[in-house]
C-alpha cells in the first residue's frame, strides 16, 4: 500500500479531486453573482480573473490614468494590456510622464499598437504637481469620450510607483513579478455583482509590511481613503472632479482632503475597499505635505462656494482616513448598508463639472 506507485496515484487522485471542487465552487459562486470572501487559506478557490471573465459577455470600459516617471511606463503597459477576448474589461490607458517624454523613446512603439481591447496613449506633462497632473489627464479623458461618442463605465487613477499585494502572491518580491493581483482587480471591477452595487468608488487598503495580510477580509465601505489607486464609477465623476485648484506652497494632500468632505456630505460610506488585497507606494518623492483644517476649508470655499456650501465640514471630523469597522460577507450585504447619498443637495456640483468640461479645448 505504501509503494511509490501507490503514493503517486494517491497524490494524483487528491489533486484531481481538489481541482474538481475548485471548479464546482466557481460555478456556484457565479450562479449567485456573489464573489464570496472566505478565509485566506481557502481564497485560492474563489473566482480568478479568467474564471470570472468566462461568464461575462458584456465588457466594461475602464479608463485608467497613471501619472509618473517615464521609467515606469513599460510596467504599466504590461499590467494593463489585458488584450484577451474573454476578459470582462476593455481598458483605455493614459500615461502622463512629468520628467521625460515617453514619445521621445522607443517605449511608445508598443503603445501605438492599440486594438479594440486595449487603447493606449501617452502625454508629456512637465512641471505639473500631483493635483495639476491628474486634472490635466482627466481633461484628456473627456477628449477621448467626446471623440468616441460615449462615456466609459469607470475612470481610474493610480500613482506610477504603486504595487499591489494579494493572497495569490502574498510576498512583495513575488507580487512584483506577477500581474495576478492587477488582473483580478480589473476583472472583478468589470464583473456584474462582484462588488457592492451601491458603491461609488473602488479603493484599496494601504499598507506596506510584507506578509502582514492586512487586507479587508470581505466587503467594507468608507468615506475617506488614500487616492494612490482610485476607480470611480462614471456617473460619480462629476461629484468628485476636477480636483481643487491649490494655492502656491499648499500641501498636495489638501486636494484629496477636500474630497473627504465631499464624500462625507454627498455620498457617504460609498468607497468600497477591494477585498483580500492591499497596496502602497514604493517610492518616497519630495512634495508639499501636511493638513491643516483652516487651509482645507479655505480651499473648499474657493472652489465650491459658487455651487455648494460645505461649511458643515468645519464641524465634523473628516481629515483622517477612515478605518473600516464592519466587514460584510457578501457584496449584497455591504451594498445594502451603504447610506443613501445626499444627491439633491450636491446636484449643483454637476454645474461645476460642466463648467470645467466646457472650458477644455477639443479637436
Amino acid at each position: 500500500m505504501n509503494s511509490p506507485e501507490n503514493k503517486a496515484s494517491y497524490r494524483g487522485l487528491k489533486y484531481a479531486t481538489l481541482s474538481f471542487l475548485s471548479v464546482l465552487v466557481v460555478v456556484l459562486l457565479r450562479v449567485t453573482c456573489i464573489l464570496q470572501p472566505v478565509t485566506i487559506e481557502e481564497f485560492t478557490v474563489t473566482p480568478s480573473a479568467s474564471d470570472i471573465s468566462q461568464h461575462n459577455e458584456n465588457k466594461k470600459d475602464i479608463l485608467f490614468i497613471v501619472m509618473g516617471e517615464r521609467k515606469n511606463f513599460k510596467v504599466w503597459f504590461q499590467r494593463l494590456n489585458i488584450n484577451k477576448k474573454n476578459h470582462p474589461a476593455r481598458v483605455t490607458f493614459i500615461y502622463g510622464s512629468y520628467d521625460e517624454s515617453v514619445n521621445a523613446t522607443e517605449d511608445n512603439v508598443i503603445c501605438e499598437q492599440s486594438n479594440e481591447l486595449f487603447d493606449c496613449q501617452t502625454l508629456f506633462i512637465p512641471g505639473t504637481t500631483w493635483t495639476q497632473g491628474r486634472n490635466r489627464l482627466a481633461e484628456e479623458a473627456l477628449r477621448k469620450e467626446k471623440k468616441r461618442g460615449m462615456k466609459y463605465d469607470y475612470w481610474g487613477f493610480a500613482d506610477d510607483d504603486v504595487q499591489l499585494i494579494c493572497d495569490e502572491c502574498i510576498k512583495l518580491d513575488l507580487c512584483s513579478e506577477s500581474f495576478k493581483c492587477w488582473n483580478r482587480f480589473f476583472a472583478t471591477i468589470a464583473t456584474e455583482g462582484a462588488l457592492p452595487e451601491n458603491a461609488s468608488t473602488v479603493v484599496l487598503e494601504k499598507g506596506w509590511a510584507v506578509n502582514n495580510k492586512k487586507w479587508p477580509k470581505g466587503f467594507t465601505a468608507v468615506s475617506t481613503y488614500d487616492a494612490f489607486v482610485t476607480v470611480i464609477k462614471r456617473d460619480t465623476v462629476p461629484l468628485l472632479l476636477p480636483y481643487t485648484t491649490l494655492g502656491n506652497g499648499v500641501s498636495e494632500w489638501v486636494s484629496q482632503a477636500v474630497l473627504f468632505c465631499v464624500m462625507k456630505i454627498c455620498i457617504p460610506g460609498s468607497a468600497v475597499k477591494f477585498p483580500f488585497m492591499y497596496g502602497g507606494n514604493l517610492e518616497h518623492r519630495v512634495y508639499e505635505r501636511g493638513l491643516k483644517l483652516p487651509v482645507v476649508m479655505d480651499t473648499i470655499h474657493e472652489n465650491y462656494d459658487p455651487y455648494v456650501s460645505f461649511d458643515e465640514c468645519s464641524r465634523i471630523p473628516f481629515l483622517a482616513q477612515e478605518y473600516y469597522t464592519h466587514v460584510f460577507e457578501t457584496a449584497e450585504e455591504c451594498s445594502a448598508n451603504i447610506p443613501t447619498g445626499n444627491l439633491d443637495y450636491c446636484a449643483p456640483l454637476l454645474d461645476r463639472f460642466t463648467a470645467w468640461e466646457e472650458s477644455i479645448e477639443y479637436d
